[in-house]
């Protein structure tokens, strides 16, 4: 959720392995949630390429309204003894995808070559089921916390998933393969 916490060690080991990651990938820009864990997350991978990180407020998670900070266990537990929507209060899909979306867009087009935008969990799902046209919302994908997905651009300015929810060891063998950077 929007919850506003830190990075704990294993939150800052993983933000320490996306750094090892793109040490070799010349990154040209650094953006960000304005959430906290995330907005550590990004400065440690921009620590190498002595880049600052920008803010972008779009890139913030799915506001989950009453569930937010819940387990899936509270969840499913207030649907069945209320026997109400538990979603009825929260931000719709569509409007994550598209606001987050327009940020992709945005700096897809804006001549920077290889740009690293942090983000959420439900965030990212929301950008994934677009680019592939929906085919990902028929699996339940789990997420890798610091995951490191692939968009690049087609020569008609088309955005493409080549790959996600790498860990860094994952990125690091399609790094090699198709030689990224």
């Amino acid at each position: 959720g929007r919850e506003d916490i830190p990075l704990n060690t294993f939150g800052f080991a993983q933000a320490a392995a996306l750094k090892d990651a793109f040490h070799d990938i010349p990154l040209d820009f650094v953006a960000s949630s304005p959430l906290m864990r995330a907005y550590q997350t990004a400065e440690i991978t921009a620590q190498d390429h002595g880049l600052s990180v920008r803010i972008e407020p779009d890139l913030i998670e799915r506001d989950f309204g009453s569930l937010s900070g819940q387990s899936y266990i509270a969840r499913d537990s207030a649907e069945a003894l209320h026997g109400k929507d538990p979603y009825d209060d929260m931000e719709p899909i569509s409007e994550v995808r598209d606001r987050v979306m327009y940020v992709i867009r945005r700096y897809a087009a804006s001549g920077y070559k290889n740009i690293c935008l942090v983000s959420h969990g439900a965030a990212i799902k929301a950008v994934l089921r677009a680019l592939t046209e929906d085919d990902l919302s028929r699996e339940r994908v789990w997420l890798k916390n610091s995951c490191i997905n692939i968009i690049d651009t087609d020569e008609r300015g088309e955005l493409k998933l080549l790959a996600y929810n790498l860990d860094a060891a994952e990125f690091e063998s399609i790094k090699v393969s198709s030689r990224l950077g």
